[in-house]
């Protein structure tokens, strides 16, 4: 957490009046409410007032646009601190004017920076937006409300409203700007006014970033993945003649690998029969906790929808899934239990018409609950024999001294949700054996050389490993296959922490710049695949097909971060599987090619 500054009282009043900018024009600041001493908040573009948290969203930078006079009035615009780093608080003049957090940088997006009074130490200031008639305030408190809640909605009054309720009336705390973040995690994506426009109808295309990286990113546009020399998060155009433009959009940040954003524009003529329509795509859950069911739908606009005969794909969470419905239900995070931002998205298509995609981000939320299944070797179906053992967690084993060729099944009943889990064997093995995992009965089986507990009945040891499961009944067959011979006592299994990677590992340790990532995603079929493998070990980066056909293979010498690039020669379109193989196990992602 980065230190705030908190400047006494009786000093305040005096920076603000003299306006604490650096060279660049730039500051950062709390905005507390007059009348109830909370702080505006912006937490994913939701904008309320609340009590103090100490924490980066309640910090805004105050970029003066125009020089502030003696009492600190200016033109300024508002960034959040803790969001996309090109979003700025805007007035959205539909339905009911409400000040959200948008990216196109309008005139909408200024603020005039009025003084109100000076009361005590504090010197209250309005916002009324840049072209006049609107200023920001409390929903609620500026028509008088006495009952003021602990949290509530940001929204616009009449600007001659502003020095009428303190609800009105906003106080510029100074804050230390928080450090640019340092993190790689972050996606960018592209929107546009209009993805079927027609010829030499002009459209504007932004530049979406989502993820605790997006600080310090920077764009550029390149349609057809040729720069074009257009930088920034927003690029208008048109195109002359009727064809499909792939319009791409590189993130680059220092010290991480590029990002690609894609959306395809396809011109239409008046006269298309059949394809007058437009997609959009949705989902029912933006912030899913993983390893729970969230529907996809793509939804579509104009005379032309009802027609039907529509082609869907699904991906790239969908394995590339075709159908002939608007619907798809996903697991979230379900590759690895992965959880953070990830792209999801459909392309849709009609004989005679152009392919329309569109990108779905969703926000992939942490499981919290709680679920620990421990099963006794002695109760489960195995043909290893059953033995008493004083040691033992329910005083039985299963397996005998000299013979490593027993198995043991365990149940697991109830699992909560589709993902990753830690699995924890504790054993006896008066040598290192070798041992065989298999997962509901299905290959490809998992092998496990487990270190030794030093004694065939006295000393026990445990070993955990990590199985990506599905919710509800599972089974689980460890095996002995060789080395010494395996006394099973119990499994014990329970949601992985965060980076539980496959295979035996007494310590996890794996960040979010450590996991495996591939960009663009979709891709033509050349890809950037970023991952960790340390200094000094080996592994493998292998390219397959979803019926398991390796395409590629190349060893790898641990570097510490390591930045390949992927390229699948004659790929077909589809879903095609890129790991790297570690001595403690195995990371996947799915790759999808579009061509």
């Amino acid at each position: 957490m980065l230190n705030m500054l908190r400047l006494p009282v009786g000093i305040l009043a005096a920076v603000c009046l003299l306006n604490p900018a650096d060279s660049s024009g730039q500051s950062c600041a709390a905005l507390r409410v007059a009348a109830t001493n909370l702080y505006l908040t912006n937490t994913s573009q939701a904008l309320k007032v609340q009590a103090a948290n100490n924490q980066d969203t309640q910090i805004f930078k105050v970029n003066y646009l125009t020089p502030a006079n003696g009492q600190g009035e200016a033109q300024i615009r508002l960034t959040p601190m803790s969001n996309n780093p090109n979003e700025t608080l805007a007035v959205i003049e539909s339905g009911t004017k409400a000040v959200v957090g948008t990216y196109d940088g309008s005139a909408g997006h200024k603020w005039n920076k009025q003084f109100i009074e000076q009361a005590g130490s504090d010197t209250r200031y309005g916002l009324v937006k840049s072209t006049g008639g609107f200023a920001m305030g409390v929903d609620g408190w500026g028509t008088g409300n006495p009952n003021l809640p602990a949290v509530s909605d940001i929204n616009i009054v009449p600007a001659s409203e502003i020095s009428t309720f303190g609800a009105n009336k906003w106080i510029f705390e100074p804050k230390t700007c928080p450090a640019p973040s340092t993190s790689c995690e972050y996606y960018t994506l592209i929107t546009s006014t209009d993805y079927t426009p027609n010829v030499n109808q002009g459209f504007t295309l932004t530049a979406n970033c989502y993820g605790p990286g997006c600080s310090g990113v920077t764009y550029k546009w390149a349609p057809e993945l040729v720069e074009n020399g257009v930088t920034g998060t927003t690029f208008s155009t048109s195109i002359p003649t009727g064809q499909t433009v792939s319009y791409w959009i590189k993130g680059d940040k220092p010290g991480c690998s590029t990002r690609y954003g894609r959306s395809n524009i396809t011109t239409l003529a008046s006269t298309t029969p059949g394809c007058n329509y437009d997609i959009t795509a949705t989902a029912a859950n933006y912030n899913p906790v993983v390893g729970t069911l969230d529907l996809l739908t793509a939804n579509c606009t104009g005379p032309d929808c009802g027609s039907g005969n529509f082609t869907y794909v699904w991906s790239p969470m969908s394995d590339g899934a075709t159908s002939s419905s608007n619907t798809f239900t996903v697991i979230s995070g379900y590759a690895g239990g992965t959880v953070g931002y990830q792209p999801m998205g459909v392309s849709v298509s009609r004989p005679g018409c152009p392919t329309q995609t569109r990108d779905i981000m969703v926000n992939v939320q942490p499981y919290v609950g709680t679920f620990n299944a421990c099963l006794e070797a002695e109760s489960s179906e195995g043909n290893g024999a059953i033995t008493s053992d004083p040691n033992a967690s329910n005083g039985s084993t299963r397996g005998l001294e000299n013979d490593n060729n027993h198995y043991v099944t365990y149940r697991v009943e109830n699992a909560p949700y589709y993902g990753r889990y830690k699995v924890t064997l504790r054993y006896y093995a008066s040598s290192a054996p070798t041992v065989s995992v298999k997962l509901d009965g299905l290959l490809p089986e998992t092998t496990l050389n487990l270190p030794s507990s030093g004694s065939w009945n006295i000393v026990p040891r445990e070993e955990s490993f990590y199985l990506d499961m599905r919710a509800g009944p599972s089974t689980i067959r460890i095996r002995g296959i060789g080395g010494g011979s395996c006394r099973q006592d119990k499994i014990c299994v329970t949601p992985a922490p965060l980076g539980g990677r496959m295979g035996v590992q007494e310590e996890v340790i794996a960040s979010a710049e450590q996991q495996l990532t591939i960009s663009p995603n979709p891709s033509n079929g050349e890809f950037a695949v970023d991952f960790y493998l340390e200094k000094g070990n080996e592994g493998s980066l292998i390219v397959s097909d979803m019926l398991g056909k390796e395409l590629q293979k190349r060893a790898i010498a641990g570097q510490g971060e390591h930045h390949e690039k992927v390229t699948i020669a004659n790929a077909v379109s589809g879903t095609y599987l890129i790991r790297v193989v570690r001595k403690d196990g195995q990371e996947v992602r799915k790759a999808l090619v579009v061509k």
